[in-house]
């Protein structure tokens, strides 16, 4: 019993790691939702590496639903 335990205990690490690296590598930038309009929502899609961009077959987009894009 205890030799399943740290096999499921290994399997999950390894897991958890692989998406943290995953995540790291596949992130290039944010989406940001401004909610301020009562009519409609403002998307604004933020890429850090234009260049990076181009050479990947996925990509994470970081989602702010807090933005404010009003220009005041």
């Amino acid at each position: 019993m205890n030799m399943y335990m740290w096999i499921a205990v290994g399997v999950i690490s390894v897991l958890i790691i692989r998406d943290i690296i995953f995540y790291i590598i596949n992130k290039v930038g944010t989406l940001k939702i401004d909610h301020s309009d009562p009519e409609k929502d403002i998307y604004r899609i933020d890429i850090n590496d234009l260049d990076k961009l181009s050479k990947k077959k996925l990509i994470i987009l970081k989602i702010d639903n807090n933005a404010d894009l009003s220009q005041k």
